[in-house]
């Protein structure tokens, strides 16, 4: 009886427990805020360059300054085009693609065949409309030689090739005895020697070749250095030489200035008609079996660190 009535007492106390937690106010919830803008990446549009008529290679170019990329759809048989013309393009010039987008090219495959003709010894003034009337391209490469200036020395392809319209022939041309003959030889990575300047190819049996040589260092130079200037005969054996400091002593030379050199050699009289080379090089004062080693031919070739500058005729 005593614990009923316990229990029965504790009635009252619970429910005053429960209306009191029921009826506790509920804390309203954080809005999250809605953003009012959505931002995008911006996309980088591009304009199409007109690459239509234009060569392969050259329209391959203007896309990629353009930032868009070049795709091969299709090469396409044009009997009267030139060969790698562009004749369609997709997307189409002046419209705004995304960057680094393909653009779909057909281009002309062979055009005509044609037989190289022979221009040897032909001004090229005379033969470089001609070629490029048959759709040929044409490419001059000027160079130094006693030959009428504007005569054609070699060509390439050569005479009887098989060539197609739109491809390039490459004519080397005399560009007479005023051009520079380009030789870019590095000597022990401390000087180059870039350039020789010869006003004539052809000497009589005592006279005197004339010759500059143009040098450029690459560091300081804290040692002086003698040029020599050798003539060697169709013999191979050494017929005149010329050994001397440069005009301007080597230590005196600085990083990237150039040095004018002139030198002269004289034939000794009575040396055989016949081609000779003319060689130069570089050695320490006092130690001329010590010669500066030739680590790039550049644009000629050399022997035993012997540069070659240019072959020379002696006849009477």
């Amino acid at each position: 009886m005593i614990a009923f009535v316990a229990v029965v007492g504790l009635i009252p106390l619970w429910s005053l427990v429960y209306r009191t937690y029921s009826t506790r106010p509920t804390l309203p919830r954080t809005p999250v805020p809605t953003p009012l803008v959505t931002f995008t990446p911006e996309v980088q549009l591009v304009s199409v360059p007109n690459i239509l008529g234009k060569p392969r290679e050259e329209a391959q170019e203007m896309l990629a300054r353009a930032g868009l990329r070049f795709t091969l759809l299709e090469e396409r048989e044009e009997p009267d085009a030139e060969r790698g013309i562009v004749l369609e393009q997709s997307p189409a010039p002046d419209e705004l693609v995304p960057f680094n987008t393909e653009v779909s090219v057909v281009v002309s495959g062979s055009g005509r065949e044609l037989m190289m003709p022979g221009v040897v010894d032909y001004p090229v003034d005379l033969v470089q409309d001609g070629l490029e009337s048959d759709g040929l391209r044409v490419a001059i490469d000027r160079v130094w030689s006693a030959l009428p200036e504007g005569m054609v020395l070699k060509q390439e392809p050569e005479q009887g090739t098989a060539v197609y319209a739109g491809d390039t022939v490459t004519l080397t041309v005399s560009g007479g005895v005023d051009i520079p003959i380009p030789l870019e030889v590095n000597l022990a990575h401390l000087i180059i020697l870039e350039s020789a300047e010869l006003r004539q190819e052809t000497f009589p049996p005592g006279g005197v070749i004339a010759v500059t040589l143009r040098w450029r260092a690459l560091r300081s130079i804290d040692a002086p250095y003698v040029v020599f200037v050798h003539l060697i005969g169709p013999n191979g054996n050494l017929v005149a030489q010329q050994d001397v400091e440069p005009l301007t002593p080597t230590t005196g030379w600085t990083p990237g200035v150039k040095s004018v050199d002139p030198h002269q050699v004289t034939i000794p009289a009575g040396q055989p008609t016949g081609l000779y080379q003319l060689r130069a090089g570089m050695y320490p004062q006092g130690q001329p079996h010590y010669r500066l080693p030739v680590v790039d031919e550049g644009l000629t070739t050399a022997e035993s660190d012997s540069i070659l500058i240019a072959e020379i005729e002696v006849k009477p």
